[in-house]
């Protein structure tokens, strides 16, 4: 082979390997996507990104001076003989030693060009000239909003817009969500979530949102495809931040009431952040076993749709306030729910659950306690009431009642009435529990009263105790109300 040849030959091989190049792997920027965010072009879905084309095996390299000998291409050319493969290949050797040269004819030998096909390089593109995708009666996009950082606990919310850019319908239209250990949807169990949408028209935007919750600090991301009959038509993946949270929420209530008594929520919201939050609110919605008796000034009842709802403003960097809710039990229930969601201008979103179980009641002995004070603070006096009701048509011998304080309240004072008639009963300290003498006999619809009065010595939420057993009822039943003692 000529130096002039083999250079052309030289050149020829690097046109066409930059021409192949973006024609291989090629990723192009969905411009219709929010921010650019790069993704893949449909006719590059799962199902072909696994596909590995043939690699050439060319072997080891030759050592210095050897020859090489080419099987013959699978194109058809002419028999070119044992003697002249031989003489080209002396002639190789002789030319461009010590590197062999992969071809075994010279351009000397007479070549019938025209027994197989013409290998010619591409032409490049001209400048300002794009690579697209084939053209697609049906053109799916997809767009994905969501919020760059949330609160442990909090809500992760997105804005799902689906639009056919085509000029017709696509079919089978379907979304598919996975998403990361730590982000989970309501009764879910697995991280997979799909959706069929069925048929979108040609220029048809549809939006939907999905809410995931955040139970674990991180970087936690969801990847969203959409599929038209089945074939990926866009694919997206997003993320987001996990945070120490700076809006914190507790509630706080009785875990079990009897029907027709009194159930009271405490509700504290706190700023632990190191900056404001703005637009705090609170909404609190019950089950329809519940009716609201009174609640924190404020508030705004929405009957419809079971909840309270209040405005609360801005929220300064480690400060906090607590809400209140009285709820009257109308009727038997195995777990009424009691939901707390607080949530900030900022994006900052809380929620809470606390479960009731309403129970009707046992015996004839109906028990009830309730305090007296609301926002307690510490070395001030709270008041507790503890009621037991004979609803029966006959006299209940031997009612004994137990109070069990909570470690945050010193009890200074109890009197006992029946009918409200002051009744003197003895009591001793057994295991942190105020234990009082039986009371011989209870009358018919008859009522005995425990006023408590106590101080609080202790900040924190506390849990006092009543239980009530008596000869007619083998079993003791218990009521327990919560005071939160504040600073």
């Amino acid at each position: 082979m000529s130096e002039h040849s083999y250079q052309s030959f030289l050149w020829a091989g690097v046109m066409l390997a930059c021409c192949a190049l973006p024609l291989t792997g090629c990723r192009t920027t969905d411009f219709n996507s929010p921010f650019g965010v790069a993704e893949d072009p449909p006719y590059l879905s799962p199902e072909l990104r696994g596909y590995r084309g043939t690699t050439p095996n060319f072997g080891s390299p030759p050592s210095t001076g050897a020859t090489i000998q080419s099987d013959k291409p699978v194109l058809s050319e002419p028999d070119l003989g044992t003697a002249d493969i031989a003489d080209a290949d002396a002639e190789v050797i002789d030319e461009i030693s010590p590197e062999p040269d992969l071809l075994t004819t010279t351009p000397d030998e007479p070549t019938d060009i025209d027994s197989g096909p013409r290998l010619r390089a591409p032409s490049l593109p001209e400048a300002g000239d794009r690579i697209s995708p084939p053209p697609s009666s049906s053109q799916l996009l997809l767009e994905i909003q969501k919020p760059e950082r949330v609160g442990l606990g909090g809500d992760v919310q997105y804005k799902i817009t689906i639009r056919n850019d085509g000029t017709e319908p696509a079919e089978d239209v379907q979304v598919v969500c996975s998403f990361d250990r730590g982000l989970t949807f309501p009764s879910i169990p697995e991280q997979r979530l799909e959706r069929s949408i069925g048929r979108v028209e040609a220029g048809e935007t549809q939006t939907m949102t999905l809410v995931l919750f955040a139970e674990q600090q991180g970087r936690l991301c969801a990847r969203f495809t959409l599929k038209s009959a089945g074939k990926e038509a866009a694919w997206k993946s997003v993320c987001t931040d996990v945070t120490q949270p700076n809006l914190s929420v507790q509630i706080i209530g009785p875990e079990r009431r009897t029907v027709g008594s009194r159930a009271e929520y405490t509700i504290k919201i706190a700023n632990s952040g190191d900056r404001p939050l703005r637009g705090v609110q609170t909404v609190l919605q019950y089950d329809d076993t519940l009716v609201p008796e009174s609640a924190t000034e404020g508030s705004v009842e929405d009957q419809d749709k079971n909840r309270l709802s209040w405005k609360l403003g801005d929220l300064p960097p480690g400060e906090g306030l607590q809400l209140q809710v009285e709820l009257i039990c109308e009727r038997e229930a195995a777990a009424a729910a009691v939901k707390v969601d607080a949530f900030s201008a900022d994006g900052e979103r809380q929620r809470r659950q606390s479960k009731l179980a309403v129970t009707p009641l046992r015996g004839v002995l109906d028990l009830r306690i309730r305090d007296k004070d609301d926002l307690v603070r510490r070395d001030q006096m709270v008041n507790y009431e503890v009621d037991v009701h004979n609803r029966g048509f006959q006299d209940v011998a031997g009612v004994q009642v137990m109070l069990t304080p909570p470690k945050q309240i010193a009890v200074k004072e109890v009197t006992v009435t029946i009918d409200d008639q002051t009744l003197t009963l003895n009591h001793k300290m057994q295991d942190g529990k105020l234990v009082f003498e039986a009371l011989d006999r209870l009358p018919a619809d008859g009522r005995l009263r425990f006023s408590i009065r106590g101080q609080a010595v202790r900040t924190g939420d506390a849990k006092f105790q009543a239980t009530v057993k008596s000869k007619l009822e083998i079993d003791a039943h218990s009521a327990e109300e919560w005071t939160t003692i504040n600073q």
